[in-house]
This record gives structure tokens, C-alpha cells and sequence, in this order.
């Protein structure tokens, strides 16, 4: 501490992230989405209801992005 104060410093501890923050939303996002549709998926089969590739990806993006967009807190949630 005695070199801090003699060089007028102090000393700063923090977390610094080992990738982009957007990455890492992006990729939390992306994972909760993939939970969210394929347990809607899973509850359309069971009613030979299920939705093509095509629309399960759309509804997984347009839930990534409301999830980043909206409710972030979501995404810790496990």
C-alpha cells in the first residue's frame, strides 16, 4: 500500500471478463431459447403437432433476441 499512496494510486480489484459480455448474453440467450422451444416442441409431438426445422430455429432466434432485449434475468436462471 506504501507504493500505492507514494505514487498516488490506489489499488482496484475487479472481475474482468474472459469473453465479450455480448457473447456471453448471446450464448445464454441462445441456450434458454433452445430449453423454451424444445419443451413446446416435445409437448406438440405428443399431439403429432410438431412444427417444421425451419419454424423451431425462427422461434428460437425470436426468443434469444426477447431474452437479450427484455428479460436478462432470465437468462441466469437455470
Amino acid at each position: 500500500m506504501k507504493t500505492a499512496e507514494g505514487l498516488e494510486c490506489k489499488l482496484v480489484v475487479r472481475f474482468v471478463p474472459k469473453q465479450p459480455v455480448v457473447k456471453l448474453l448471446r450464448q445464454r440467450a441462445e441456450k434458454k431459447a433452445e430449453q423454451i422451444v424444445e419443451l413446446s416442441k416435445g409437448t406438440a409431438a405428443m399431439e403429432e403437432q410438431e412444427p417444421k426445422d425451419v419454424i423451431v430455429q425462427f422461434q428460437k432466434t425470436a426468443i434469444a433476441e426477447e431474452l437479450i432485449d427484455k428479460k436478462r434475468s432470465l437468462l441466469w436462471e437455470d
